[in-house]
């Protein structure tokens, strides 16, 4: 019964992690190609979107990377689980770990954001700071802070 349980709920982990997963995905092709939602917002010069340009690829990238860390160590986190016998240890460690690479990547948006900002001369910076602070209140923050484009309109 103990075993039934714990797979039960790695399947329901998988489960979620996949629908986060294709979540992500489906958001990543506009991303990539489309325009920054800060461009449409504030009137940037160009020096002021090349540099964003540039800070929001390297965001991108770290955000890809970090995701594949994430992958490796919920794979880890599932043998821990399923393991006989348990080994709580590990199932700690992996928990740790995940921890420590999703703080990793929130500092670096918190840092993304605050380098963003400090672009934007005093009177960009009031539109910008909306966007962040409606985009991290509603916890779609690669939109917001990667100054990532809007939803498509359909």
């Amino acid at each position: 019964m103990k075993r039934f349980l714990l797979l039960a709920v790695l399947a329901l982990s998988l489960s979620a992690n996949l629908a986060v997963a294709a979540m992500a995905l489906s958001r990543r092709a506009p991303v990539r190609g489309g325009t920054p939602m800060l461009f449409a917002m504030v009137d940037l010069d160009a020096a002021q979107r090349e540099a964003i340009s540039r800070l929001r690829e390297r965001l991108l990238a770290s955000r890809d990377e970090h995701a594949r860390q994430l992958a490796g160590l919920r794979g880890r986190l599932g043998a821990a689980m399923s393991a006989q016998p348990l080994d709580r240890a590990a199932v700690d460690a992996a928990l740790r770990e995940i921890a420590l690479v999703q703080d990793g990547y929130q500092r670096e948006v918190v840092e993304h954001v605050l380098a963003v900002g400090s672009l934007l001369r005093p009177e960009q910076r009031q539109a910008f700071e909306r966007m962040v602070e409606a985009h991290m209140a509603a916890g779609d923050v690669l939109r917001g802070a990667a100054a990532c484009p809007a939803p498509e309109e359909h």
